[in-house]
């Protein structure tokens, strides 16, 4: 499953103490999880602040656009952007972390993409935005509308039909794609040789691999295999 974040106790009560579960994508390590599969948010944060470092070495100005701002992943992403800022001292170039509200997900959407619409607006010299989950090309959609995709570069996460075609266009810088499929696939042949006893679990977090996409390197890429 993938939990919210401090929902321990919660699962705790809810599954009882002889079914084994794991945690995928996000984690909740307070839980009785045998164990989680899923990126190094933290990792992931830190690689997209480098690229936008490396891509304005020079008057640098970023926003991080946060959906999901309680998740666990959310936080580490946020917290590895920050500290490679920080450590490149760079820390006056980070404007302001937005949280998104949404209820639905097409809230999301739209909420996310009116948040960007008022950033460019409030601040005009913001030229780097930073996305910290799948909701990107949103981000991307509303520079575009503002007709700041030549001054604004935009970072973000996940993978899709909408998001090719912007990083394609260069509206997208840069995305981590986490390979969701081979998250759960892999917990799922975990999960399954544990219970038919030819696998004891090696250790409680399991980071997976991430592609670090660009227009450039997409060429090189298999995307969605497993």
């Amino acid at each position: 499953m993938t939990p919210v974040r401090d929902s321990g106790q919660t699962l705790n009560h809810l599954i009882p103490e002889s079914f084994p579960f794991c945690t995928v994508v996000d984690d909740c390590p307070q839980s009785r999880r045998l164990f989680h599969v899923g990126p190094n948010d933290y990792a992931a944060g830190r690689a997209l602040a480098k690229q936008a470092i490396l891509y304005r070495p020079s008057s640098l100005k970023a926003a991080i656009i946060a959906p999901n701002i309680n998740l666990e992943g959310t936080i580490q992403r946020v917290a590895g952007f920050r500290d490679m800022f920080q450590e490149e001292n760079r820390s006056d170039a980070l404007l302001c972390v937005c949280d998104i509200d949404g209820q639905t997900e097409k809230l999301s959407y739209e909420n996310i993409y009116d948040k960007t619409r008022e950033l460019i607006s409030l601040h005009p010299e913001l030229n780097a935005i930073y996305v910290t989950n799948g909701l990107t090309q949103w981000v991307a959609a509303a520079v575009i509308s503002a007709g700041k995709q030549n001054d604004i570069l935009v970072f973000g996460h996940e993978y899709t039909n909408m998001t090719k075609e912007f990083v394609e266009s260069g509206a997208i810088t840069a995305i981590i794609y986490q390979k969701p499929a081979s998250q759960w696939y892999f917990a799922i042949q975990l999960l399954y040789e544990y219970m038919l006893g030819e696998r004891e679990i090696p250790e409680s977090n399991i980071n997976t691999e991430c592609l670090l996409i660009t227009k450039e390197t997409l060429p090189l890429l298999q995307i969605g295999h497993i």
